[in-house]
């Protein structure tokens, strides 16, 4: 998901990136400027990784944004933007 935004983003050109490796997001979150939106997308909310990327990034000035499921969960709590999707699947 996004890397197809990564894509989207270029196509309308807007510079962009898309890190796989959590590692590398860490490093590009501590790069970040209060112009810049970094983006985090986690179902659960609490993948320990993303939500310290997106607290760096908090901390550097940048705005953040978050994806996930879970409406009460600590990526929810960095995020200056929460978007919320549906599960795939209600039990």
């Amino acid at each position: 998901m996004a890397y197809t935004a990564y894509c989207k983003f270029q196509l309308i050109g807007l510079t962009a990136s898309s890190q796989f490796d959590s590692h590398i997001q860490l490093i590009a979150a501590t790069q970040m400027k209060p112009s810049d939106v970094a983006f985090g997308i986690s179902c659960s909310g609490t993948t320990r990784e993303t939500v310290q990327c997106l607290e760096v990034a908090k901390a550097k000035g940048a705005t953040t944004i978050c994806l996930t499921n879970a409406m009460k969960s600590p990526i929810t709590a960095c995020a200056d933007i929460a978007l919320y999707a549906t599960p795939s699947e209600i039990k």
